[in-house]
């Protein structure tokens, strides 16, 4: 009894009793914008549910990319901070090459702890999209070269092509690809096995990098020892200066040495070539 004076009692609004209200029947049918919305009010009302949904799914899928790439970025660090150790104590080792056997051996340990660490960081790294998995790849062959293993450097440089990933890379990462190829290359100068595989890198860099293109230049422009590597590395410091202007302060010191080294290399060999 109740119910049934409840659902006819006068505060209880009947939609289609003011729907055929006169005065809204004349608002549906004279305002062409509202008789659309009220014609298609239904699909209308459920292409907003869709639009909302959609933009739930699109918000939550960024951020579990932003998510990713911070996560990608943080094993970055991890694996840089653990190559930096062991390097540290892969030097520490070499100059103690006198110590107590007791210490070289508490330092191997060490070093055999901090690579194991840093394979299970490089491992994680490899689970990421790119450009986190060439790092991962350039700071295994980093660690090969450092640790003396031949075999395993070989195979990961095969699968390293430096034109290419300079080429496609996206510009705000490039950094992370072009960093551990600097520091690969300068590691390889240090093996004469790596030495023509380090000049090539450092040769790329200095071409097409967009961070560490000064810094190759003058690692190559350093370690040259013949004329032809001296104008090579002149050329391409030149180059750099008319690119990049704005970097010139900080190879304008090595330019003058090249330049003059050039200069003087060829009026020596001008000289002995007028006397033979």
């Amino acid at each position: 009894m109740s119910d049934h004076s409840e659902s006819h009692s006068p505060n209880t609004v009947d939609q289609k009793s003011v729907l055929q209200d006169p005065l809204i029947k004349r608002v549906i049918n004279e305002d062409p914008l509202f008789r659309f919305l009220f014609k298609w009010r239904r699909p209308l009302v459920w292409a907003l549910v869709l639009v909302a949904c959609l933009a739930y799914i699109q918000f939550h899928l960024n951020q579990s990319r932003q998510e990713n790439k911070n996560r990608g970025a943080d094993l970055y660090a991890e694996v840089r901070k653990e190559f930096l150790l062991l390097e540290r104590l892969d030097k520490e080792l070499a100059d103690k090459k006198d110590e107590s056997d007791q210490e070289k051996e508490r330092l191997t340990q060490e070093l055999k702890s901090v690579k194991d660490r840093l394979n299970g960081k490089l491992d994680a790294l490899q689970d990421q999209k790119e450009p986190y998995r060439k790092i991962g790849q350039a700071y295994r062959a980093l660690t090969a070269v450092k640790t003396g293993d031949p075999k395993q450097f070989e195979s990961l440089m095969s699968q390293l092509d430096l034109d290419r990933e300079l080429a496609s890379v996206a510009s705000e990462e490039a950094l992370y690809v072009e960093l551990p190829a600097l520091l690969l290359a300068r590691a390889l100068l240090d093996h004469e096995e790596g030495v023509e595989m380090g000049k090539r890198t450092l040769r790329t860099l200095s071409q097409k990098a967009k961070y560490v293109r000064v810094s190759a230049a003058l690692t190559l422009s350093t370690i040259a020892q013949s004329e032809g590597e001296r104008a090579e590395a002149l050329a391409l410091l030149q180059q750099i200066q008319k690119d990049l202007p704005e970097q010139g302060s900080l190879i304008e010191h090595q330019l003058i040495e090249m330049e003059t080294a050039t200069t003087s290399g060829e009026a020596e060999t001008d000289s002995a070539q007028s006397q033979s």
